[in-house]
């Protein structure tokens, strides 16, 4: 019986032109004190696992960095240009879930921020500019029910009008405002109110009251609160 070699021919040429066709890494070039210039750095645990890989151009951090948990399991995603952290990076539980992305610029977050639980339901939205907060934050239950977030609460007594937040939060700081509309929070730009344990008095006037609230939420995410009040 004559055997035919055409399908095991046809098999190896596709093999190896499959291998021609995948993507090389570049060439690890280093200099005389072993800094990695051109390539891919990797770092691994004492188990062999790849703990990270970071690619380099002109001895600076350019591309997708990958980090990784001690079972293999992609741990983060970290956007490089030049050594700078730009675009989209991406945080993973253990399991494999995303946890976190956030996009930057020149290595400060800029836009929306989500978190995730575990179970892949969306926790919280976040909004940056320039690496600082802006009002708006938005979370939720496990259950996609969005939480109820406080407010301030100014209450005139005996010539004075007392701040408080309307959950009884004591982690707080209160500031002269106002913060206009897409202005993000700079501490360093408004006056402190002094205050204890979540309560602040000021002088009650007439004149327009304008406050921020700044804290950390329940699920310890920045947060910023406005309170705007006309004569």
């Amino acid at each position: 019986m004559k055997m035919s070699f055409f399908p095991l021919f046809l098999a190896v040429l596709l093999g190896l032109s499959g291998c021609e066709n995948a993507p090389q890494e570049p060439e690890l070039v280093q200099d005389a004190s072993g800094k990695i210039l051109e390539g891919v750095s990797k770092n691994f645990y004492d188990n062999g696992k790849l703990r990270n890989e970071v690619p380099v151009k002109e001895g600076k951090r350019h591309g997708v960095a990958r980090e990784y948990y001690e079972n293999g399991q992609l741990a983060a995603e970290i956007a490089y240009k030049e050594d700078v952290k730009n675009g989209w990076s991406k945080w993973y539980y253990q399991d494999g879930i995303l946890y976190q992305e956030a996009q930057f610029v020149g290595n400060q977050k800029e836009g929306i921020e989500k978190k995730y639980y575990n179970t892949g339901e969306l926790m919280a939205v976040l909004n940056w500019k320039a690496g600082l907060s802006l009002p708006g934050l938005v979370e939720y239950q496990l259950n996609g029910k969005e939480v109820k977030q406080p407010s301030i609460v100014v209450q005139q007594k005996a010539g004075k009008f007392e701040i408080r937040l309307s959950n009884g939060a004591t982690n707080v700081k209160y500031y002269y405002g106002p913060l206009e509309t897409g202005e993000p929070f700079d501490e360093s730009k408004f006056e402190l109110i002094p205050s204890k344990e979540g309560f602040a008095l000021v002088n009650a006037t007439d004149a327009p009251l304008h406050l921020i609230a700044v804290r950390r939420s329940n699920m310890k995410n920045p947060q910023i609160l406005l309170y705007d009040r006309q004569p």
